[in-house]
């Protein structure tokens, strides 16, 4: 009886210990490194969404001049055209509306369109950056 006993402790302390090891996914974890590299002979603009631990978080905007790359994080991205917001590069994934503003900003949950307003901003497409693990490469091309 008392083998029994020792063994199960022992049992519940290593499944413990395993399932401790997964834990929760955290907000970042959704997040994705994108190298974008500008080769569209024009400077390029990216508003990105994160996952935070407060919620999401709209931020805009980081500039890519021609012949540059620029390493960014982010859950959701809205690339265009500096200036030009109707020209613009997506991902072949689905895209969701965020809040997103003319000059540069921080936006705190980006999907609420009453908050949009209330900020003066307006809700873009932003394009959700491809699933998977590791940096993923996207080049700007005319």
């Amino acid at each position: 009886m008392r083998t029994a006993g020792a063994l199960l402790a022992a049992g519940a302390t290593l499944s413990v210990a395993v399932l401790g090891i997964a834990g929760p996914a955290r907000a970042s974890d959704y997040n994705r490194p994108v190298n974008i590299c500008n080769y569209s002979n024009k400077k390029a603009a990216i508003a990105r969404v994160l996952d935070s631990a407060g919620g999401m978080v709209s931020r805009g905007w980081t500039h890519v001049e021609n012949g540059q790359c620029k390493v960014l994080d982010a859950r959701f991205l809205l690339m265009q055209v500096y200036g030009d917001r109707d020209t613009v590069w997506r991902f072949d994934t689905f895209s969701s509306q965020f809040c997103a503003k003319s000059e540069s900003y921080v936006i705190y949950s980006p999907g609420s369109a009453s908050a949009c307003t209330d900020t003066n901003g307006s809700m873009r497409s932003f394009s959700s950056v491809p699933a998977g693990s590791g940096r993923y490469d996207f080049n700007l091309r005319p």
